[in-house]
């Protein structure tokens, strides 16, 4: 694993916050954007205002009180034993992110187990006391309406008929988590993966058998020239591009400062990645692709063709 260097980091930091500031002037909360980077910067802002570092930081105040013993972005002895090798969504080996310590440590350093989560789930629920019970349900508290979903204190949240669903997930290279539960029945689950593939279907199926698991995707043959016209730039919203390039019966898609993906054929305009994203592209009676449409998380992003 490579560490980014805790100098650098904040130069990265503050190189970036200072051209994004300039780049997207706008009222604070005028806009809603999932934003990793958002996490670490507001992971380092803690540690300034508490004058340590975040590891110390999470163990006197999160993890020491809840008992949480395997989680720790320093890997103990007993722990570096235990750590399972991270897989691509092709399941090669692939080397993890260590973004810790560093100015980046909030958005993602901390590894832990099942048991852990566990334990840290039944705190939540509230079949186990501890001294943060206040400070864990004030996370609970719903703080703003995006499209049909609320968002708390770092958890997306859903109205049930009966209940509400809670839930967060992530990823890094070659692992993915998640963790889900429905807050007055006091159920939950957790559900962590040492491949970079979507593991939500399966954790809400754990969780509630009505939902369904997501059918397995096949790759179908498709013709060459319509293949390549797929090719060119589709802006999901300003500066923000999805540049689409056709490969060997397949095509490459890579977005503004992100890594290039395959996506593969399932039908003539439905294409898919090896984990949670699909895209479809958007053809006129004429033949002619007017744009392409991302499916991620739930949701549909359109971005139209500009080249």
């Amino acid at each position: 694993m490579t560490t980014i260097p805790i100098l650098i980091g904040i130069t990265l930091l503050t190189r970036f916050t200072d051209s994004y500031r300039h780049m997207n002037s706008r009222d604070i909360g005028a806009i809603e954007e999932y934003s990793n980077f958002g996490v670490g910067l507001l992971g380092h802002a803690l540690t300034c205002r508490a004058g340590k570092d975040y590891e110390t930081l999470i163990r006197e105040r999160i993890t020491g009180p809840l008992g949480l013993d395997s989680t720790s972005i320093r890997l103990s002895s007993s722990m570096s034993s235990r750590l399972v090798p991270g897989h691509d969504a092709a399941m090669k080996p692939v080397p993890g992110w260590n973004l810790g310590p560093s100015p980046f440590a909030g958005a993602g350093a901390l590894r832990s187990t099942v048991n852990d989560q566990l334990t840290l789930l039944e705190t939540i629920l509230g079949q186990r006391k501890s001294a943060l019970d206040d400070a864990i349900q004030d996370t609970l508290t719903l703080r703003q309406r995006v499209g049909d979903k609320d968002i708390a204190l770092g958890w997306g949240a859903k109205a049930m008929s009966d209940d509400e669903l809670f839930g967060h997930d992530g990823g890094t290279a070659g692992y993915r988590s998640i963790l889900l539960f429905y807050r007055r029945a006091r159920v939950g689950v957790v559900l962590l993966s040492n491949a970079a593939v979507e593991v939500g279907d399966i954790a809400h199926h754990l969780l509630n058998p009505d939902m369904l698991l997501k059918k397995a995707r096949v790759i179908v043959p498709i013709d060459l020239a319509l293949l390549q016209s797929y090719a060119g730039r589709y802006e999901l919203r300003p500066g923000f591009v999805i540049t689409v390039i056709d490969a060997d019966h397949h095509l490459i898609a890579q977005a503004t400062g992100q890594n290039a993906l395959d996506i593969f054929p399932e039908s003539d305009r439905d294409f898919f990645a090896k984990f949670d994203a699909q895209v479809t592209f958007n053809v006129d009676d004429h033949g002619v692709v007017g744009s392409l449409t991302l499916h991620q998380h739930g949701e549909d992003f359109p971005a139209p063709k500009i080249g």
